[in-house]
C-alpha cells in the first residue's frame, strides 16, 4: 500500500491498517498524505484530503484533490479505498 513517488521513499499507508477505524485515525492518515505527498511531489498543490472511515467494511475512503501550478493550476481528484487488501483507486 504505497504510492510510487518521485525520487524519495514511498508514502506508506499500510501502517494504519491495524489501527481502530476512527475519526482520529482518519485525520492521522490525512495528515500523513498531506505531508508525504507534498514532500514527495513538489510540483503539485494539495487542496483537499478527505478520509472517511467505514467500520462495517473495515476500510477508509480517501479523496485527494490537487492543482498543478505548471499546468495553469489544472486540477484533479483521486479517490480510492484503503483496506485490508491494500489501496485501490476508484477513478
Amino acid at each position: 500500500i504505497s504510492f510510487p513517488l518521485e525520487k524519495k521513499e514511498n508514502l506508506d499507508l499500510k501502517q494504519f491498517l491495524f489501527d481502530p477505524i476512527t475519526q482520529q485515525t482518519g485525520d492521522t492518515i490525512a495528515r500523513a498524505i498531506y505531508a508525504g505527498l507534498g514532500e514527495q511531489e513538489p510540483r503539485i498543490t494539495i487542496t483537499k484530503v478527505q478520509v472517511t472511515g467505514n467500520v462495517e467494511d473495515e476500510s477508509y475512503e480517501i479523496v485527494i484533490a490537487i492543482l498543478i501550478p505548471s499546468l495553469n493550476n489544472r486540477g484533479g481528484v483521486v479517490t480510492g479505498n484503503l483496506g485490508a487488501d491494500g489501496f485501490k483507486f476508484k477513478n
